[in-house]
């Protein structure tokens, strides 16, 4: 039964994120793919403030072990954007799809290909992303007491995320704590795939309300620019609290806040991003 609806709501999210395209002007694959971008963008933007509002304590005397860095510019505008209800409806059904699937299911892998990959003849990175099912099973065999123990999982060459996810998935179904002294360090040479890795990761953060210690993810050409620190695209780290209290007190369940910041009427919708 929940595969079932789980399937009604990835089929709502993706007739929602089509429904982004209708205000772009040009053929359909030109609109699917830049209805793609723009969600990516929108949800990576939204995400970030989500997760600080919820962990970062606006008083600087108190001091709880959590910090954000953003490279400069990495957050889009949607000043000039004229399809913010159907961004907002979108982000609002990807969170719902998020919370009802196992923590760290891949949604966006297959439809990052689809959308901005298949068919292109060349035109683009000439990427190739893992199914879900296949990294699954890659993190089933690669996963042993030493990587539970190492506390650092790194993937140089991320895409969205797939292979990453399958090895939280892992991780959290040994033990609901571990995850809470991890570090994530992630890079690809694509940022609109880095920024898709991001948000798979911190959307289930956020709505499952599950924290990782620390996520790192860099922008980078690996054979030229290993590690450098001005790669950084973005780094979280999460508060020096117990596992399962990441989330300030006296915050709702996460998801409803989420849904707050970007309801689907324009004003609201404009208010969450301008904020």
């Amino acid at each position: 039964m929940k595969e079932k609806e789980n399937q009604q709501l990835l089929v709502k999210f993706k007739s929602d994120l089509l429904k982004v395209g209708s205000k772009i002007v040009g053929s359909e694959q030109k609109r699917s793919e830049e209805s793609y971008k723009l969600f990516i963008e929108y949800s990576f933007n939204m995400l970030y403030r989500s997760w600080k509002m919820f962990n970062i304590d606006p008083d600087e005397s108190k001091d709880n072990g959590s910090a954000s860095i953003m490279r400069t510019n990495a957050l889009a505008s949607f000043r000039k954007v004229k399809c913010l209800d159907e961004l907002g409806q979108a982000f609002i059904s990807y969170c719902e799809l998020v919370q009802h699937c196992e923590p760290f299911t891949d949604v966006l892998t297959m439809l990052h290909e689809e959308f901005l990959l298949s068919g292109r003849k060349g035109d683009g990175l000439g990427a190739f992303y893992t199914p879900a099912d296949i990294a699954n099973l890659k993190a089933e065999l690669m996963f042993t007491d030493a990587v539970a123990t190492e506390k650092v999982f790194g993937d140089d060459c991320s895409g969205a995320g797939s292979l990453t996810l399958g090895v939280l998935k892992r991780a959290y179904k040994q033990s609901n704590d571990l995850l809470s002294s991890w570090t994530l360090e992630l890079a690809d040479i694509d940022e609109l795939a880095c920024k898709a890795a991001f948000v798979q990761i911190v959307a289930t953060m956020v709505t499952h309300q599950i924290p990782i210690h620390k996520v790192k993810i860099f922008n980078y050409n690996i054979l030229t620019d290993w590690r450098k620190e001005e790669n950084l695209l973005v780094m979280l780290r999460s508060p020096d609290l117990v596992p399962n209290s990441s989330i300030k007190a006296g915050n709702v369940q996460a998801f409803d806040n989420v849904s707050a910041l970007c309801k689907t009427s324009s004003k609201r919708t404009k208010e969450a991003v301008a904020s």
